[in-house]
C-alpha cells in the first residue's frame, strides 16, 4: 500500500489501505491497544514492529503503571466447572466426579460457579440446567468453612457463544431496556442463591466469527455501567468482574479502561495460549507449543500496559491442566515440531487435547515418566505412550509465575492477584492447590492472607 504502489501506474487495487499508520483508512493510524505500526503498515509489539521499523506515536515497550507490591498475596480466584460433576450431566465426567463439596475452600479467597446462562429473548440470567439449581447451595455453603471466601457466578463461557446463543450477549448488550432487564436479573438471582457476586464471561465481543457486531466494544462498558449502578441501587455490595483472553485478536475488541470504570478487576486467561487450532493459524502452523508460556503470557500483560490499566486490577490466570497433542514424529518431540492432531482426551475428562492434573499425574507415576523442565518458556512437558506430548504447570513453573506476578526485585510492579482454572481438574488429594499454597508461602514472608489447604 502507499502511493509508491497504489499511485500512478497502479493497476488493481489501488484502493487497499494498511491496517495502521500513514496508510490507513483516516481515523485507523493508530493501532488498536496503542501496539506498535510498523513501517509497513501492520500492528504488533514485539520488536519486529516496536523496534527501528515503528512508526507512529505508540513505538518502543509499554509504560509500567502502578501496583501495590502485595496485591497478588491478597487475592486467589477459583473457577469450579459444573460439568465436572459426573456423566450424570451432559458433556459430564465419565469417572472422578468434583461436586462443590470436594472444593478446598480454605485455600481461596474467591470462587466463581461455572457457568449460568442468559435466556435469549428476556436476557434474563437463569441456570445453565435445572440441576445447578440444587449444587448452588452446596457451593456458597462452602462460606461456612471459610467465612472470608466470596462465591460469585460466571455468566457465559466459551460454549455460550457458539451457536444457538452466540448472538445473545450483542442483543442483551444492544440498548438499555436489555442492559436492564440483565442487571435486574443479576440481583435476584444472586440474592435468591446466595451469591457475593458476578463474573462476566463474554467470549468475544465484536470478533464476528465468535457472534459479535463491531457495536460490542460500546455497549459491553455500557453494560457494566447499568451493572454496576443497578447493584449500587439495590443496597447490595455485590462484586463484578469480567475475563479477557491472552490473545491480541480477540484483547483488541475490550474496552478494557472503560470496562475496569465498574468492574473490580479482570481475570486474565493467560492460558490456552496454544492447542491444536493453532494448525489453522498461517502464522504458527500445526506445531507443538506448551500453552501456559510465560515468555507469551509476559507479552499479553504488556498489552494491558499499553493503555494504562493499573497491574494490580489483573489476576493471572494458572492452569490445573495441560494442552496435549499427538506428534507426527517421535523423534521430533520439543517444542516446534510437528503434530498430527490431539492427543486421545483423559480416562476421565474424555476431552480430546486436554488432561486435567490428575489425569497427567496418573501418567507420570504409571510410566515413570521424567518431564522436561523448559526454563524459558517456565513449563514442563513430557511424551507418553510414544507420540502424545502433555504441557503443564508444577510447583516450580508455578514459583516463576508468581515469582513474576509479584515482582520480586521492584517496588512498582505487581499483578492483583492469581485465578485457578479449575480447582476440579486437581486430583482428590488437592496436590495442585496444596503446591501452589507452598509456593505462595515460600515466595511471600507475609503469607496472612494465604490460608492453608
Amino acid at each position: 500500500v502507499g502511493s509508491d504502489f497504489c499511485g500512478a501506474g497502479c493497476t488493481s487495487n489501488c484502493g487497499a489501505v494498511a491496517e495502521c499508520g500513514p496508510d490507513a483508512a483516516p481515523g485507523h493510524e493508530d493501532c488498536p491497544l496503542n501496539v506498535c505500526c510498523s513501517k509497513f503498515g501492520f500492528c504488533g509489539s514485539t520488536d519486529e514492529f516496536c523496534g527501528t521499523n515503528c512508526v507512529g506515536t505508540h513505538c518502543g515497550s509499554p509504560s509500567i503503571p502502578s501496583g501495590v507490591n502485595s496485591a497478588v498475596t491478597s487475592r486467589l480466584v477459583g473457577y469450579y466447572e459444573v460439568w465436572s460433576q459426573g456423566a450424570s450431566r451432559a458433556f459430564g465426567r465419565i469417572c472422578d466426579p468434583w461436586y462443590p463439596d470436594n472444593i478446598p475452600a480454605a485455600g481461596y479467597t474467591h470462587l466463581n460457579y461455572a457457568f449460568a446462562s442468559i435466556d435469549p429473548i428476556t436476557f434474563e440470567v437463569v441456570p445453565a440446567s435445572d440441576s445447578d439449581v440444587d449444587q448452588y447451595a452446596r457451593f456458597t455453603n462452602l462460606k461456612q468453612t471459610n467465612p472470608n471466601l466470596k462465591t460469585y457466578i460466571s455468566v457465559g463461557g466459551w460454549a455460550f457463544n457458539d451457536p444457538p446463543t452466540q448472538y445473545v450477549f450483542s442483543g442483551m448488550s444492544s440498548n438499555e431496556a436489555n442492559r436492564q432487564a440483565f442487571a435486574d436479573s443479576l440481583v435476584r438471582f444472586m440474592v435468591t442463591y446466595g451469591f457475593d457476586g458476578v463474573d462476566i464471561d463474554w467470549e468475544y465481543p465484536v470478533a464476528c466469527e465468535r457472534g459479535g457486531v463491531p457495536a460490542d466494544r460500546v455497549n459491553m462498558v455500557a453494560m457494566f455501567q447499568t451493572v454496576r449502578s443497578t447493584f449500587s441501587a439495590s443496597g447490595h455490595t455485590f462484586g463484578l468482574t469480567f475475563t479477557a483472553p491472552s490473545s491480541y485478536w480477540y484483547l483488541q475488541h475490550f474496552d478494557l479502561v472503560g470496562l475496569l470504570n465498574y468492574a473490580d478487576w479482570v481475570n486474565l486467561m493467560s492460558y490456552d495460549l496454544h492447542g491444536v487450532w493453532d494448525a489453522k493459524d498461517v502464522y504458527i502452523g500445526n506445531i507443538v507449543q506448551a500453552h501456559t508460556n510465560l515468555t507469551e503470557i509476559k507479552q499479553t500483560v504488556g498489552l494491558f500496559q499499553r493503555v494504562g490499566v493499573p497491574l494490580d486490577r489483573i489476576v493471572l490466570g494458572l492452569g490445573f491442566y495441560g494442552r496435549s497433542f499427538q506428534l507426527s514424529d517421535a523423534s521430533c518431540a520439543r517444542p516446534g515440531c510437528p503434530f498430527n492432531g490431539p492427543a486421545p482426551g483423559g480416562a476421565c475428562t474424555g476431552a480430546d487435547g486436554t488432561l486435567s492434573y490428575a489425569e497427567i499425574q496418573d501418567i507420570l507415576t504409571r510410566g515413570d515418566l521424567a518431564p522436561v523442565y523448559d526454563t524459558d518458556a517456565q513449563v514442563k512437558y513430557v511424551v507418553y505412550d510414544t507420540t502424545n506430548w502433555v504441557s503443564y504447570d508444577d510447583r516450580d513453573t508455578f514459583t516463576a509465575k508468581v515469582t513474576w506476578a509479584k515482582g520480586v526485585g521492584t517496588t512498582h510492579f505487581a499483578l492483583g492477584g492469581l485465578m485457578i482454572w479449575s480447582v476440579d481438574q486437581d486430583d482428590f488429594r488437592y496436590v495442585y492447590a496444596s503446591r501452589l499454597v507452598l509456593v505462595l508461602t515460600a515466595i511471600f514472608v507475609d503469607s496472612a492472607t494465604v490460608r492453608a489447604v
